[in-house]
């Protein structure tokens, strides 16, 4: 009897070891693949959220000082950059690009009966090699060579589209002269060279579903060389007073955030100014860093340049995007 007590004994002892081991085991795997659930969803929310950011930041410089007036700054903007490189703030200061930023309406004509179509946009009037050294331009842009060195010059392609729905107009042949000689030759017929622009992806193109495969494509509206008029107020003493002008659009910026996409124009800096009569004024001065941690630094120097708030905000690319 105390033999078979005994034997009993051991093998419930082994059959509770299997059933622990087995158990262990179930404990272990479920420990590892709650870990790695974690890991995976904190690393993807990481990798999101450092992809927001630096969409975000591409279409701001590190620090930037604005203008509240359409007017502009004051002073202009070539003197605003002698007070900054003349400063303290200059040591941590890689690049600077002044831009014109003021709301307007975008017109173009669509389909084959030419239905206008009028949509609010942002116009940035920017130089494109000093804003694509303050970082964020060059590369969101959908035309490959542009991307190294951005322009609003107009590429083969976009320069015969504009030729064939914009031809030279033929000059008046002069009048015969009174010398009995021939009448002059008319001077060569030559098409109105056009200002270039650069807009949204997603003013250029829209979102539909391809009925084969069903699966989302985007196709254009506007190619490169099609004609569209920008409207926007001028900036003299009657603010309200609206100047427009016509630009071929040369490229589309792609940088995936549908506030950009959807919204903002860029057109040649210099021209703006003069359509909108505010001389070399600006309306924004966009400062790249060295070093963004010395951001505080290059931000309480700058508001010592400009103290007026009443005509200088100054706040780093973080603080303007705060929410």
């Amino acid at each position: 009897t105390g033999l078979y007590f005994y034997d009993t004994q051991v093998v419930d002892i082994a059959r509770h070891l299997k059933h622990t081991r087995f158990l262990a085991f179930v404990c272990i795997v479920s420990v590892m693949l709650g870990v790695a659930t974690l890991v995976v969803v904190n690393s993807v929310m990481a990798g999101f959220s450092d992809k927001l950011r630096n969409r975000f930041h591409g279409l701001l410089s590190d620090v930037v000082v604005e203008s509240p007036s359409y007017n502009g700054f004051p002073m202009e903007a070539d003197e605003m950059m002698e007070r900054i490189r003349n400063s303290p703030a200059n040591e941590h200061i890689e690049a600077m690009s002044p831009t014109v930023e003021v709301f307007g309406m975008l017109v173009y004509e669509v389909g084959p009966n030419r239905e206008r179509i009028t949509i609010p946009v942002h116009v940035v009037g920017t130089d494109p090699v000093s804003r694509n050294s303050v970082g964020g331009f060059g590369e969101y842009l959908t035309q490959e060579p542009r991307k190294k060195n951005p322009s609003f010059e107009l590429d083969a392609e976009g320069e015969r589209r504009w030729n064939y729905f914009n031809p030279p107009i033929p000059m008046k042949r002069a009048p015969a002269p009174d010398n009995g000689l021939p009448p002059l030759a008319p001077p060569p017929a030559e098409a109105q060279r056009p200002n270039g622009m650069i807009a949204g992806y997603g003013i250029t193109h829209y979102r539909t579903t391809n009925p084969v495969t069903k699966l989302p494509i985007d196709k254009p509206i506007l190619l490169p060389g099609d004609t569209v008029k920008i409207i926007t107020a001028g900036a003299g003493k009657e603010i309200l007073e609206p100047v427009d002008s016509n630009f071929a659009l040369a490229d589309s910026i792609k940088t995936e955030m549908t506030e950009y996409d959807a919204r903002f124009v860029y057109v040649p800096l210099e021209y703006l100014q003069r359509l909108r009569a505010m001389g070399n004024r600006v309306t924004h001065l966009q400062i790249k860093l060295k070093d963004y941690s010395k951001a505080p630094l290059v931000v309480a120097e700058l508001k010592k340049l400009f103290p007026d708030d009443y005509n200088y905000r100054v706040g780093t690319w973080e603080e303007k995007q705060n929410s």
